[in-house]
């Protein structure tokens, strides 16, 4: 990218008043010069990084079995809860959700509580079967009130801050930083064990803003304060009574709320308001009223197939297909429900290409398989999330992704593949103009997705590492609807460039953030290479660009920025507006009088009005113009010409005249006028006085008349004496003689 130089750029009016020289809507597209920014999208209707919100400190804090606060990893150090000795700062976020009420932001971190002697050993838990390496805890972050132009990480000119590890980026202004948010942790600490078996995951919102934690891990009794395994909290954050009981596996219970120790990782609200969560190899989905009391569960096993599916799992021995769910999510209309199944990763282990079952709303009628060949064979599917968010572009689309997958796989409502998110940093990995791809910096291991009234998508990301964090994602602007650009003085050093957005939905959440500035190139060269104008951020939707050469033919090229990265551009040629004015006269004897003739030419790239003739020639008369159309009479366009024609009476004398005659065409374009002038010369001929007619005699008695002047000006000759009477008709730009030039044109742009 290369900035222009020599140019002023100087801010002007807002409004648009499309100019006759503007050459709106030219040409459009989605890529610009400027350098390419990690995580951006180029184009209108992309979807971009807008920002992140911290959810673990930028530097692990740890502390020793002696407890001593030290930045060092050391072998005497373990991971555990956060404040015991031997910790460390972890952080495993999974579940995220906005509150639709009070727009607090909620995470949960699970603590990641380990089976098995490998994996808690590998966990730093030595050989323990089972161990929890960090702090089951869950965070809330309240809305700071910061607007969105206030939030921003975007500097102008394209260019963003870097992407910092030590505050919130972006649209992630909007909430509290980490040294200021809530933690609630102490509801998930077990009376018999501390911090051992709990694990806070998947969080929905009923509509009074009751906020719904599912404790994945809790064993009850063990935990004596709250032993229900969802938590529950009122709008201002605090803990009130829960819904459901872990239950023991041994029972296969099927009182409501009873999860028969099924392990839980999602929560869903459904349209009438109910909430579900799964209950893992008690292959059932538990069932609240909105308020927390048990309702009957669904149970999953065996279900009824529709539109031809048969369903790939076999039944086992006793005939019973089991669906063991690892996840749910509610159609936020009809009420469908969407499976991820652990199947694929036990039971039917890489034996068929995984996939999200969809049922009806009543849980017990597969009605589609959404995403085969999409998914890892082997393994567990992770989600899935649907957008309720009403008027969203991804209103009902549903997520997910394989655990070792890290790239979610978006849907729309009716099964059909949308795009994939996943890692990457450079343009041509986030180019969404023909890929289906969205690839931004970091995007690895999400476990949550969630979106706000706006319309943008917060997903937790790098669980248990140093990425730990909720990226959100919005959308580029609009497109540039319309532009103009056309010059302001007769000079052609001056232009205004103006221009419209495509217009928004009033009210829509349209996962856009706002506009914050636009930005201009030129091109010299016909669109081969463009320049960026460096100019202060703005919003105002025209400028004044100066100190242009006239000598150089420009088109201008203007982009929507927002957080997301930038919208369509459009293209506006800067024409310049041109007339041409020649002019001829010839001496009428018969009527003693000049015609004089113009032609007008437009010769620029603009179209033309009020063109008018001025001739100040005395004892001319009014000029007539051969308008072809009555009703486009006083315009022309690009190349077009129109004839014009007066005379002007001439007294004879005797002696020879030189007429002078210099008139003047004006037109304007747009807001500019445009003019030239063209100047003919016209010599009338010597009149000598009317002589003596009477005949004379001559040497041989004879007489000889004088002849009369024959009209053009040509005397007849007779016998061996002529009188010549010479006229000299110049027309424009003609040389007379031997090199005389009797006329010059004067040109004014």
């Amino acid at each position: 990218m290369t900035a222009a130089t020599g140019l002023a750029l100087a801010p002007v009016a807002t409004a648009l008043a499309e100019p006759a020289c503007a050459a709106p809507n030219e040409e459009t597209g989605w890529r610009t010069s400027l350098d390419y920014t990690a995580g951006k999208a180029e184009g209108s209707g992309k979807w971009g990084l807008i920002g992140d919100v911290k959810t673990r400190n930028s530097r692990p804090t740890y502390i020793s079995r002696n407890g001593d606060v030290t930045d060092n990893n050391s072998a005497d150090v373990r991971p555990c809860g956060e404040g015991a000795v031997g910790c460390r700062d972890v952080t495993y976020n999974y579940g995220v959700g906005v509150n639709p009420v009070t727009g607090d932001l909620w995470v949960s971190d699970s603590g990641k509580v380990c089976h098995g002697r490998f994996a808690c050993s590998a966990a730093g838990l030595g050989f323990l079967n089972q161990g929890q390496a960090g702090t089951p805890r869950v965070f809330q972050y309240a809305p700071t009130g910061t607007d969105q132009e206030d939030a921003t990480d975007y500097k102008g000119n394209g260019k963003y801050n870097v992407q910092p590890a030590d505050r919130n980026y972006g649209i992630g202004k909007q909430f509290v930083e980490l040294a200021n948010r809530t933690v609630h942790q102490n509801e998930y600490v077990s009376a018999q064990i501390p911090n051992l078996v709990h694990g806070p995951r998947g969080i929905t919102f009923t509509k009074d803003g009751t906020t719904w934690v599912v404790d994945s891990e809790s064993r009850q009794p063990n935990n004596a304060t709250n032993p229900n395994r969802i938590k529950r909290y009122a709008p201002d954050g605090t803990i009130i009574a829960g819904a459901g009981v872990a239950g023991t596996w041994v029972t296969g219970s099927t009182t409501p709320g009873n999860f028969n120790s099924g392990y839980s990782v999602s929560l869903t609200t459904r349209p009438d308001g109910s909430v579900l969560a799964n209950a893992e190899v008690d292959d059932t989905l538990v069932v609240f009223a909105p308020d927390g009391t048990p309702l009957p569960k669904i149970k999953l096993d065996n279900p009824t197939m529709t539109g031809g599916l048969t369903h790939p799992f076999a039944p086992h021995a006793n005939g019973n297909r089991y669906i063991n769910p690892y996840g749910v999510a509610s159609d936020p209309e009809d009420g469908s429900l969407y499976l991820s199944l652990v199947n694929f990763r036990d039971d039917d282990k890489n034996t068929m290409a995984p996939f999200i079952e969809k049922r009806a709303a009543d849980g017990t009628t597969v009605t589609q398989f959404v995403g085969e060949g999409r998914f890892n064979e082997g393994d567990v599917t992770f989600g899935p999330f649907v957008n309720d968010v009403a008027g969203s572009p991804t209103y009902r689309h549903m997520f997910a992704w394989s655990q070792s997958q890290s790239a979610i796989q978006e849907f729309d409502k009716d099964g059909n593949f949308i795009r994939e998110w996943i890692n990457g940093s450079t343009a041509d990995a986030n180019e969404q103009e023909t890929s289906k791809t969205v690839a931004t910096p970091n995007m690895a291991i999400p476990r949550g997705i969630d979106f706000d009234k706006n319309g943008f998508m917060y997903v937790t990301i790098g669980e248990g590492t140093d990425n730990a964090r909720v990226q959100v994602y919005g959308m580029t602007p609009n497109p540039i609807d319309q532009a103009s650009a056309k010059y302001v003085d007769s000079n052609y050093q001056s232009a205004t460039v103006t221009w419209v957005d495509a217009p928004d939905t009033p009210g829509a959440a349209d996962s856009k953030s706002d506009v914050l500035d636009y930005s201009i190139e030129l091109s010299e060269d016909n669109g081969a290479t463009w320049n960026l104008i460096e100019r202060d951020r703005s919003i105002v939707k025209s400028y004044t660009l100066e100190n242009l050469d006239p000598a150089k033919d420009y088109l201008v090229r203007i982009a929507a920025w927002n957080e997301a990265g930038n919208g369509d551009w459009r293209i506006a040629p800067l024409r310049k507006a041109r007339i041409e004015l020649t002019k001829q006269g010839a001496f009428d004897a018969n009527a003693n009088q000049i015609n004089w003739t113009f032609a007008i030419t437009n010769t620029g790239k603009c179209p033309l009005t009020n063109v008018e003739i001025t001739d100040t020639l005395t004892g001319i008369s009014g000029i007539t113009y051969d308008w072809a159309n009555v009703a486009t009479q006083g315009t022309l366009a690009p190349n077009e010409s129109i004839n014009a024609s007066t005379t002007s009476a001439i007294e004879m004398q005797n002696q020879s005249q030189t007429v002078v005659n210099t008139a003047a065409v004006t037109a304007a374009a747009g807001n500019l006028e445009v003019a030239d002038t063209a100047e003919a010369t016209v010599i009338i001929p010597t009149v000598k006085p009317t002589p003596d007619t009477t005949p004379e005699a001559t040497a041989e008695g004879t007489t000889e008349e004088t002849p009369e002047v024959a009209p053009g000006g040509q005397l007849p000759k007779t016998g061996s004496t002529s009188l010549t009477a010479t006229l000299y008709t110049v027309f424009a730009g003609i040389t007379i003689g031997t090199g005389l030039i009797l006329f010059r044109r004067r040109n004014a742009s």
